[in-house]
C-alpha cells in the first residue's frame, strides 16, 4: 500500500465480518502469494480512507526478487513485523483483559501516528470487532478510560492523556 488505510477482513457463512487487521501506507499484503501459488482465504479489503495501492503478480515479483537482494531483505523485514505484531496481539489476548487491551491498543495508534489524538479509521463497532471486544464492551471500557482521565473521546476522535493515575 502506497498511501491510505484499509481494512482486511474474512466473512463469516452467515455474512458476518470478522476484521483481521489494517493496512496503512507502507504495508504489504498478500505476500504468501508472491512465493507459493496456491488458493487463498478469500478475504475482504476495503479502504477506509482515500488508498493507492500497487499490485504486483508472482512471476514479475520472482524476476524481481531474483535481481534485488535488498529488496529481499526488506520484505523480510515486513514478514518479521507482521510476525512480532500478530504475536503481541495474540499475548494481549490471552493475557489483558478488555479495558486494557483496549488502552494498549490506542498507545500503539499513538506512537504509530505520533501523536496523542486519533481520529478512528473504523466505526467503533468495528473496532471493536477488530479488537476481538464485544461493542457493548468497548463503550463501557472507552467510558472507564474516560472516568480514570486517562483518554477523552469525541465521536471517532480519541485523546491520550498521560499522567492519569
Amino acid at each position: 500500500m502506497v498511501a491510505g488505510k484499509a481494512k482486511v477482513s474474512l466473512l463469516t457463512a452467515d455474512g458476518n465480518e470478522n476484521i483481521l487487521y489494517l493496512l496503512k501506507g507502507g504495508d504489504v499484503d498478500g505476500q504468501a502469494a508472491l512465493f507459493v501459488r496456491q488458493p487463498r482465504l478469500a478475504r475482504l479489503i476495503e479502504a477506509v480512507y482515500p488508498t493507492t495501492v500497487i499490485r504486483l503478480r508472482h512471476d514479475a515479483f520472482q524476476d524481481l526478487l531474483a535481481s534485488s537482494p535488498l529488496l529481499a531483505r526488506e520484505l523480510l523485514n515486513s514478514f518479521g513485523a507482521r510476525l512480532a505484531e500478530l504475536e503481541v496481539d495474540n499475548s494481549r489476548l490471552h493475557l489483558l483483559d478488555a479495558k486494557e487491551r483496549l488502552y494498549a491498543y490506542l498507545l500503539d495508534w499513538e506512537r504509530d501516528y505520533q501523536s496523542s489524538t486519533y481520529q478512528l479509521a473504523m466505526t467503533k463497532g468495528e473496532v471493536a470487532n477488530w479488537r476481538g471486544i464485544a461493542p457493548a464492551t468497548l463503550s463501557r471500557c472507552l467510558k472507564q478510560l474516560v472516568t480514570e482521565g486517562k483518554t477523552s473521546v469525541h465521536g471517532r476522535q480519541i485523546t491520550i492523556h498521560h499522567g492519569a493515575l
